[in-house]
């Protein structure tokens, strides 16, 4: 009597995929601007969607090499070669503050890009808000700054751009080779071209965005819409991580 084996068939294997663990804030924040830099151990870095709120805690928070005071916070990655950025900013300026100091004779808030090769030497584009407390009036603008070799070689100046307080600002700042360009606008449609400046820093730099202020109370500056393309950007990874490491 002839037997019959039984057929096997064989049955592919399902898999079945991991789940996607979720991006932390802290993720997200690294990826979308980079990594934060608190020296004073007070500031806040706060996402909402795309939007980070920066909040400089009391007292002076400045980016001076001249009066030794490099602690305003800010948000950076290290890129390589020529760059563009852009951003746009917000902020509210706390009414009746004072200088943080006796010394202090004046209230000065500023938000927007920063481009770091170390602390001699930066750029700052910012929306600039002063108050000398001598009953003048106050004035918005913006600001166009170069440190090198731990000189002040390029100040800011009202004649650059005004601002009216309230107004949001839109800045872009690129690199070619040793030259840096600057733009800035109130809509994001109609822009002002400031004069280039000409600065020999590193190839490696690192870009981002930083809020500073010299007075009495905490400032919040809002920056969304942000955006960096550069020939080589550094994965940022995020300061808990690194700290595991």
């Amino acid at each position: 009597m002839r037997r019959v084996l039984p057929l096997l068939v064989a049955l592919p294997l399902l898999a079945v995929a991991a789940p996607i663990p979720k991006e932390t804030d802290a993720q997200k924040l690294a990826r979308l601007f980079g990594t934060p830099v608190d020296p004073a151990k007070d500031c806040k870095f706060t996402l909402d969607g795309d939007k980070l709120t920066v909040t400089a805690g009391k007292g002076d928070h400045d980016l001076s090499v001249q009066s030794n005071e490099m602690n305003a916070p800010r948000v950076l990655k290290e890129i390589e070669g020529d760059f563009e950025m852009k951003v746009k900013v917000s902020a509210t300026y706390p009414k009746g503050a004072k200088g943080a100091s006796e010394k202090r004779t004046l209230v000065f808030y500023g938000a927007g890009l920063l481009v770091w090769d170390d602390e001699k030497n930066y750029v700052r584009l910012e929306k600039a808000y002063v108050d000398r407390l001598d009953g003048t009036p106050t004035y918005t603008y913006g600001s166009w700054e170069l440190f090198a070799g731990g000189e002040w070689k390029r100040q800011g100046m009202q004649s650059d751009f005004t601002f009216e307080t309230n107004d949001t600002a839109h800045f872009k700042l690129s690199r070619k080779g040793s030259v840096f360009s600057a733009a800035i606008s109130k809509d994001g449609k109609e822009w002002k071209e400031l004069d280039p400046i000409e600065a020999e820093m590193g190839k490696k730099l690192k870009v981002g965005v930083c809020a500073v202020h010299i007075c009495d109370t905490a400032f919040d500056a809002v920056f969304e819409s942000y955006e960096l393309k550069a020939t080589k950007i550094k994965e940022e990874k995020p300061a808990d991580e690194k700290k595991e490491k």
